[in-house]
């Protein structure tokens, strides 16, 4: 999973790194693929992101849903409840940090 990749940090201090990086960026989001290692359930669940970015669509093509979404996480308690949900799935989603709005 995410933290044996990285030298076996613990969870704990995975969620403090990324928490920290976090501060660096205006900006924080999920990007969730739609599968099964990273489900749309772990955005919808734990983030209040009303319009995420639909990712490799005009945003108005028939298969948006099966296609990846770019949610914002607007908090630190956001992000952790992320990572806690993806600890326990063993899922394997992305985040993309940024100073220029994406949405």
């Amino acid at each position: 999973d995410r933290w044996h990749r990285a030298n076996n940090i613990s969870l704990e201090q995975g969620i403090f790194e990324l928490q920290h990086v976090q501060t660096l960026f205006q900006h924080a989001y999920l990007i969730v693929r739609g599968d099964t290692e990273c489900p749309y359930s772990l955005a919808t669940q734990h983030l209040s992101d009303p319009t995420p970015r639909r990712l490799g669509t005009n945003n108005n093509s028939d298969d948006t849903n099966t296609s990846p979404q770019m949610h914002r996480i607007t908090t630190p308690q956001q992000l952790q409840a992320v990572l806690l949900a993806m600890n326990e799935r063993h899922s394997s989603c992305n985040f993309w940090y940024s100073n220029v709005n994406h949405e």
